[in-house]
């Protein structure tokens, strides 16, 4: 904008130039005057809303900001020097406890608001949640992957989608896949089987050591193949154990690209990667003749040409059948299917197209598939290094399965300990890092000025590290806060814990994945024992998920 006014501006003052002084006209052409007059009034408005505006005139100047920022930069730098995303929130939470709202510089000085408070994360998540926006710089981080789907709708668009989508993800229709879980579940189990017998070290006989992200993206790659798209993908059964991952990845180079290789591509690429994937939220860099841009451009051609693919079989298929008289709905059927049945004629999703049909495919697997195998990956991390707490995880497991050699899921759900488990996992290592909101009008966030075209940052962690809400020892991993009787009424506030989100736009798998985490530690605590860490984890950043790459953990039978 600044460059567009300074550009009329500037043909303004040399049309009026010429009009006043004939001479002056002989001398200069329009072409030629018109560069200068632009940069004459350019710079100096570039130079004020940099170096002057956020410090003296800005209405934010007198929010709490961290310091140690890089000229022109601000906290640019900072992030990509963090030991993860979410590290420098956390400090700044730590150093403003009781700040509604934090502020921070980034790329050009830009002023950035951080929520702080549990009010202001009421008010950004839920009551003013269509006040807010998706910013433009985070549409063009993740606009090539996930297409045009729920995530990113707004307003009334995403109104509609989410009451079309809700019914295929509610608890019911969610319990229906418990079936999926457990086979998935079983085929881990059958993963870490080979990972034992796959063991050279006769001292270590009878344990074996597995690549954690590289196995839980591949479980949740295939529940969701099977779940969302009705496929076997079978990545599980494709791993091998010639240092597992390095020696899967080597075939997949040499073949073809599958659903796994294209998701390692697009969400573990690397360090220039990453910065790739950040630095073009702000300058358009996907350009740039690099290796790792063309990996990225592949990986997502390939998901998107197999998924549009798939949706326009299925929904002739569907379509087809339906009018012939002699389509059978199935008691439980896969997330591709029910949405083309719901696209027939006269049905509550026949406006959708095919487009948006392909941007929900994209966004569920990425955001589901991805988050969700952090999460088993934190979790066995966790297991390995607190051998009390996965003791008392087996005890109840197990004595569950003796009393009831084969539970329900609805006693699965009522374990307690299991429960306070992975709400603290979730807690302390929510899988999804951070929201970006951008403010559509002027506002207020816990009685703070957000000016319209403001970016708001939403970072559970700042929450979820709150010694005011969660006491002295939050950076403690104690599964018991979550019992009752230890619940405080700060903890009682639905804003103190989100790792799904909240308000209108919280996970709409929220409870498909609680379900297949449950079902997974069922399976996994109650027949395997992980018993020390082989490589500790390095944080990917910058990401937009708490990613633990590297981690190797050793598991052996109980």
């Amino acid at each position: 904008m600044d460059a567009i006014a300074c550009t009329v501006l500037a043909a303004i003052s040399c049309v009026s130039v010429r009009a006043l002084d004939p001479n002056f006209a002989a001398n200069w052409s329009l072409s030629s005057l018109t560069p200068i007059l632009f940069l004459s009034a350019y710079l100096p408005l570039k130079y004020y809303r940099i170096f002057l505006y956020p410090w003296y005139f800005s209405p934010y100047r007198d929010l709490p900001t961290p310091t140690s920022n890089f000229p022109f930069f601000g906290q640019a730098l900072n992030f990509v020097q963090a030991k993860s995303p979410i590290e420098l929130y956390v400090q700044w939470m730590k150093q403003y406890p009781s700040a509604p709202v934090i502020r921070y510089l980034t790329f050009g000085n830009t002023e950035v608001l951080v929520a702080n408070s549990l009010e202001a994360f009421r008010e950004l998540l839920q009551t003013k949640c269509y006040d807010f926006k998706k910013p433009d710089r985070w549409h063009r981080i993740v606009g090539e992957i996930i297409g045009k789907g729920v995530i990113n709708m707004e307003g009334d668009d995403h109104r509609a989608a989410r009451k079309m989508l809700t019914g295929a993800f509610n608890v019911p229709n969610s319990r229906k896949l418990i079936p999926v879980f457990q086979q998935k579940a079983g085929e881990v189990s059958d993963l870490f089987e080979r990972a034992v017998q796959a063991e050279k070290e006769e001292s270590k006989k009878g344990t074996g050591v597995f690549a954690a992200v590289d196995t839980f993206q591949s479980f949740t790659l295939d529940v969701f193949g099977v779940v969302n798209m009705g496929v076997e993908l079978n990545h599980l059964g494709s791993i091998t154990f010639d240092e597992s991952k390095a020696g899967r990845e080597a075939t997949e180079k040499k073949t073809v690209w599958t659903f796994h290789r294209a998701y390692e591509t697009i969400f573990a690429p690397g360090p220039l990667g990453g910065i790739l994937m950040f630095a073009n939220g702000f300058l358009p860099v996907r350009w740039l003749p690099l290796k790792e841009n063309k990996d990225f451009k592949d990986a997502c051609a390939f998901l998107k040409a197999t998924l549009k693919k798939l949706i326009s079989e299925r929904k002739q298929a569907v379509h087809g059948a339906m009018r012939a008289g002699t389509y059978k709905k199935a008691d439980s059927r896969d997330l591709l299917t029910y949405i083309c049945e719901d696209m027939f004629p006269g049905g509550p999703a026949e406006s959708l197209t095919e487009y948006n049909l392909l941007g929900h495919m994209l966004q569920f697997m990425a955001a589901g598939g991805d988050t969700s195998a952090n999460t088993l990956s934190w979790s066995v991390y966790v297991l390995a290094k607190h051998q009390d707490i996965q003791d008392k995880l087996r005890d109840e497991i197990l004595t569950l399965q003796q009393t009831q050699p084969d539970p329900p899921y609805s006693a699965i759900d009522a374990l307690p300990y299991l429960d306070a488990f992975i709400k603290e996992i979730l807690r302390i290592y929510s899988p999804a890092a951070t929201v970006h909101r951008q403010a559509i009008r002027d506002l207020t966030l816990d009685n703070i000025f957000v000016g319209e075209g403001t970016v708001v940052d939403g970072v559970w962690a700042v929450g979820h590290f709150n010694p005011l809400i969660w006491g002295d020892d939050v950076d403690e991993f104690k599964p018991e806060r979550w019992y009752p009787e230890n619940v405080t009424k700060e903890m009682k506030s639905l804003y103190a814990f989100q790792a799904f989100s909240n308000g209108p736009r919280i996970c709409i798998g929220k409870a498909a994945a609680m379900i297949a985490l449950k079902t997974m530690f069922v399976e996994m605590v109650g027949k395997w024992k992980f018993s020390e860490v082989e490589r500790e984890p390095v944080i990917e950043n910058p990401s937009l998920v708490l990613k633990p790459t590297q981690l190797r953990v050793r598991v052996g039978r109980v």
